[in-house]
């Protein structure tokens, strides 16, 4: 493929043009065709302006990653209609790109953030041998600058578009570390909290760093560290930093190279105090920073107060920064108790911890020690602690009022526990299923049921004595709504014609056999009776109390069966002989039964629901209105009117439609369709 004509910008630098952004959905963009040539060229240029494609799904509204094309009530393009360019010359071309009121109101609803704009001009030789030439564009409508740099971080409740930024300490040595802000101590902990960002002052081998999550490119990520008083400790910048994204290796968030070693240029640890840690991204004139505050801490925590109080042990504990976790233990060790946060609003506060003695960690001790561990990760145990004086009265039994609980899929129940003696120091009961997926059972006792099955609930008390309920969960039975029962008629009727009252059924669920009740007009004579959709009619027997039942059974290839249909549907219908006079005539549906199988496939009645009692038609002589002569005046003769909308009495097909002339004024025009519409 060959060419003697080429596509530039202006400044003879690239293919493209990069077209710019702005609020108001104007664009314009200059380029030029240039010559190589000895020959005269001519092109016919069109333009194609796309923007992103959106699907939605569940009613959340998505980008499709796909293309639309703008439509022409969008976007109005003023182009050239013919380029010529001469041998060896150049030829400028100009082109607007301007979007409609309508255009911008479609694309701000859809990405009230901006979007882009973009496409190609496509240069169509008018000489057949010559080789077509696109010159591409793109733009962005809305404030590219506006946009955020970030994305949300792990401290704030703001749900990520990517990933979470996130502030870490990791050793030098294998990279290895901990996010900031988080207690790894407490069992189910899953705050990150800001305020509690901590690190110990004099260790080496670690640094902090960020693992930032950018919504956009930035042409200068700057990670650094203020003390108090604003001084700057700590910097070190990236440019040409890529977006966050994620990959099959995972998310990709860029990191400070070094981190932050929190020692001074002498090596002299830097002091404990409040410090502020900074990321700055800047893109062109756009600059967005992130601050979190974070404490160098070398100060334990520590014990103020112990003291007993019957069965509890209360201990005051202290920190300058936030304790993380409090626990007791028997040797300095392992723990015997869970870990416990104090409840502490702020920094530097004192807080109360309360153990209960009587469970089973303490059993035996006369003595404890306290262990405390910081944000930080500073620790301190204590030294033993008297426990002699407590007065712990253990549980001595445990009862329940269900020994056995069967329950259907979705029911709840209670189980009560009674500890014995009644004046036990402790009377908690730990509930546990041996079948989660069976049932669950809350801290207070409520059991739920949760599929179908067997599992045996536990209660168990501080000092391990335990008591046990069967649990049967059996399997919920669907709701059946009752069979849906109608009778419906054509609201008119012309006189001399059969009337056919159609009976119908819904939400059927194998139905063999159906009988309906009815009474009728004394104008209506029977004439017969018709099965539909499979059922065969039995017969019609005239009752006593001047009603009708007419029994249908569901019968096909010459046997029985049975039928499953939801919607509505005719199951028969009954004609009555023609009515010569002008009058209205109508039945009422008294009473439906309906006969089947349930899922063990035995024979059962089901309940029945008559949703449309009565059904009357209007049986008069045939109107001049009635122009498709189907029996019925309605929007069909409208519909057939039309056709011959403008015709008159010259046309040739005149005699074959001049019924329609309803006025009589030789053409068919709005007043024979407004004549038909007042007889409606």
């Amino acid at each position: 493929m060959k060419s003697d004509v080429f596509l530039l910008n202006s400044d003879n630098s690239r293919p493209k043009a990069e077209i710019g952004y702005n609020e108001n959905g104007n664009f314009s963009f200059d380029f030029k065709a240039v010559s190589i040539g000895d020959d005269t060229l001519q092109y016919e240029p069109t333009i194609t302006v796309l923007t992103e494609d959106t699907v939605s799904e569940n009613g959340v509204v998505y980008m499709a990653q796909k293309a639309r094309k703008l439509s022409d009530d969008e976007v109005s393009v003023t182009i050239p209609k013919k380029i010529t360019v001469v041998p060896n010359g150049e030829t400028p071309v100009n082109v607007k790109i301007e979007l409609t009121e309508k255009g911008k109101a479609n694309l701000k609803a859809q990405f009230p953030n901006g979007i882009y704009i973009e496409g190609f001009v496509t240069m169509t030789p008018i000489q057949n041998d010559e080789v077509s030439l696109s010159y591409p564009f793109m733009g962005f409508f809305g404030d590219w600058q506006a946009l955020n740099i970030f994305d949300s971080d792990i401290y704030d409740d703001e749900p990520a578009s990517i990933c979470e930024t996130q502030i870490g300490q990791f050793r030098n040595s294998d990279g290895g570390g901990y996010i900031l802000g988080h207690n790894y101590y407490v069992d189910g902990a899953t705050e990150y909290n800001a305020n509690k960002i901590a690190i110990k002052g004099s260790e080496t081998g670690k640094n902090v760093t960020a693992a930032v999550s950018l919504l956009r490119n930035a042409d200068k990520l700057t990670f650094s560290v203020d003390d108090s008083d604003g001084n700057t400790v700590y910097s070190e910048s990236s440019t040409n930093v890529s977006k966050s994204y994620h990959s099959s290796e995972g998310y990709y968030t860029p990191m400070a190279a070094k981190g932050w070693a929190p020692f001074d240029v002498w090596n002299t640890p830097l002091d404990d105090g409040n410090y502020v840690y900074k990321i700055t991204a800047t893109l062109g004139q756009h600059e967005e920073t992130k601050a979190f505050p974070i404490v160098i801490d070398s100060v334990p925590p520590e014990v103020i107060s112990s003291r007993i109080e019957g069965a509890k042990w209360i201990v005051t504990v202290h920190d300058n920064h936030f304790i993380q976790g409090v626990c007791a233990t028997a040797t300095g060790n392992e723990p015997i108790t869970k870990w416990i946060e104090p409840d502490a609003v702020s920094s530097d506060a004192t807080s109360e911890i309360t153990f209960d003695l009587s469970t089973s960690g303490f059993k035996g001790l006369t003595q404890a020690k306290i262990a405390l561990i910081d944000y930080a990760g500073n620790t301190y145990i204590s030294d033993y602690y008297s426990l002699s004086a407590a007065e712990v009265i253990y549980p001595q039994s445990v009862t329940l009022d269900k020994s056995a609980l069967v329950l259907t899929e979705g029911e709840s129940a209670m189980l009560n526990a009674e500890i014995m003696p009644q004046n036990a120091s402790n009377k908690t009961v730990t509930w546990s299923i041996s079948d989660t997926d069976v049932a669950q059972i809350s801290a207070s006792g409520k059991v739920t049921a949760k599929k179908t099955g067997n599992a045996v609930i536990t209660a168990q008390t501080v000092n391990g004595i335990k008591a046990s309920c069967d649990i049967t969960v059996n399997e919920k039975q669907a709701e059946t709504l009752p069979i849906a029962a109608a009778v419906s008629v054509k609201k008119n009727t012309l006189t001399g014609n059969i009337i056919p009252f159609r009976f119908q059924l819904g939400n059927i669920k194998k139905v063999a056999t159906v009988s309906f009740t009815f009474q009728k007009d004394d104008a209506l004579q029977f004439e017969s009776l018709i099965g539909k959709n499979g059922f065969t009619p039995l017969g019609i027997k005239w009752n006593n109390d001047n009603t009708a039942t007419i029994a249908l059974s569901y019968l096909q290839n010459g046997a029985g069966g049975s039928l499953t249909k939801n919607e509505l549907f005719d199951a028969a219908e009954v004609q009555f002989k023609e009515i010569l006079n002008d009058m209205t005539v109508g039945i009422r549906l008294v009473d439906v039964s309906a006969a089947g199988y349930d899922k063990n496939g035995k024979a059962v009645y089901f309940t029945t629901k008559i949703t449309a009692e009565s059904a009357n038609t209007n049986v008069t002589k045939k109107s001049s209105c009635d122009v498709n002569a189907d029996g019925v005046v309605d929007l069909l003769d409208i519909t057939y009117c039309q056709k011959f909308y403008r015709m008159g009495e010259k046309s040739i097909d005149w005699n074959d439609f001049k019924h329609c002339d309803l006025d009589g004024n030789g053409l068919i025009d709005i007043e024979d369709l407004i004549i038909i519409l007042k007889v409606m």
